[in-house]
């Protein structure tokens, strides 16, 4: 049991230490250690509790797990917030874990319960956001719509809202190579598609040049996107798109 957990129990219901532990005939002393994770409540002190306060058992187990859950969360994004940071001061490198550590507060060993290195954090912030990029395209499997519309409906506002962290992984040489190839990745896939159902037979290029030569104009003008010292608002961002594909991009698409 966490001390997190008796603590919000006890200030849900306006108590003080003193006065939980006398509902549950022990010391004041002994609250403050379950609250400070010195020890834990045992078996018969959590039977007592979750009857106090009109708990099932395993209902308290539940909310126990659910408040550790949240707190570990809360943490993981620390940790990631202080390696993105780290991220604009090192360009070429990534910092240690004992960096990330202090520069998040937390001890090494704390920051290791959820990241072996560094590599690992970003690959878990990239993670999370392609993530996002699947679910979103996920939803459009049955737009009647092509690959260039979804890249610009579904797959900008992911990038829109994570675009502080986007920006961030274009300025170190390894996260920007890291994310590249999870970009590159997920528009090979929509644009292979799209040619699969055209049944397009006669190239003027090959398939395999023509599927990188529009996944990299795709990604470089995201990369100018988030490399540019303004913020336009996505709907602007999608309008350029429509005119930058409609000039560029689509043409390859058709041939």
């Amino acid at each position: 049991m966490q001390r997190n957990f008796i603590l919000e129990l006890r200030k849900k219901h306006s108590l003080s230490q003193q006065e939980f532990a006398d509902l549950i005939f022990v010391s004041r002393q002994l609250v403050s250690n379950w609250e400070q994770d010195k020890s834990e409540p045992s078996l018969e002190n959590k039977k007592l509790i979750a009857t106090l306060f009109n708990m099932d058992i395993d209902e308290l187990d539940v909310y126990n797990k659910n408040n550790h859950l949240k707190n570990s969360e809360i943490k993981k994004e620390k940790i990631k917030q202080a390696f993105l940071q780290s991220l604009v001061r090192t360009q070429n490198t990534l910092e240690t874990l004992q960096d990330i550590a202090k520069e998040s507060n937390l001890k090494k060993n704390e920051v290791q319960l959820y990241f072996l290195n560094s590599e690992d954090v970003l690959i878990d912030i990239i993670k999370n956001i392609e993530k996002s990029i699947y679910i979103q395209l996920n939803h459009s499997l049955h737009e009647q719509s092509d690959s260039l519309a979804r890249v610009q409906n579904r797959i900008f506002p992911v990038l829109y809202q994570q675009q502080d962290n986007i920006r961030i992984l274009y300025q170190n040489a390894i996260s920007r190579a890291y994310w590249n190839e999870v970009l590159e990745n997920v528009f090979n896939q929509i644009i292979d598609k799209e040619l699969q159902q055209r049944q397009l037979t006669h190239l003027l290029i090959d398939r395999s040049f023509q599927i990188y030569l529009v996944s990299r104009q795709l990604m470089s003008f995201i990369e100018t996107w988030m490399r540019h010292p303004t913020s336009p608002s996505l709907r602007d961002i999608q309008l350029l798109f429509k005119q930058f594909s409609y000039y560029s991009t689509k043409i390859l698409l058709e041939n």
